[in-house]
């Protein structure tokens, strides 16, 4: 009904990831990056399509580039949980050192630095 509206696309797209379907995906996201090439699902999409497949250096690299692009509070949570899963604690501190600065009350990251620190 809205052929301009991304969330459909973005919505298949965690769908097909859900089901461990990374060619649908890479399809859906190949779409959702023509109809919204600066949505933030696109340049999120780039960091997990790698993981599901496998690929944790190519997951970081997109997912630092997201945060570089739009630093949000949730998307510091992800990089910093895929810098500890990939065995990159340094860089998670500092991730989660830039993500405590910026907003000092977040529990999830102080939780999450608790973790690294144990």
């Amino acid at each position: 009904m809205a052929p301009s509206d991304p969330r459909p696309l973005a919505t298949l797209f965690e769908v097909q990831l859900a089901a461990s379907s990374p060619e649908d995906a890479e399809r859906t996201l190949e779409d959702l990056e023509q109809l919204a090439p600066a949505s933030p699902a696109v340049l999120v999409g780039h960091a997990r399509l790698p993981a599901l497949r496998g690929q944790p250096a190519l997951a970081l690299a997109a997912l630092r580039r997201a945060v570089r692009h739009q630093p949000s509070r949730a998307w510091f949570h992800r990089l910093a949980e895929l810098e500890l899963r990939s065995g990159e604690s340094e860089a998670a501190r500092e991730t989660l050192a830039i993500l405590l600065q910026r907003f000092p009350n977040d529990d999830p990251g102080l939780e999450l630095l608790a973790q690294l620190e144990l």
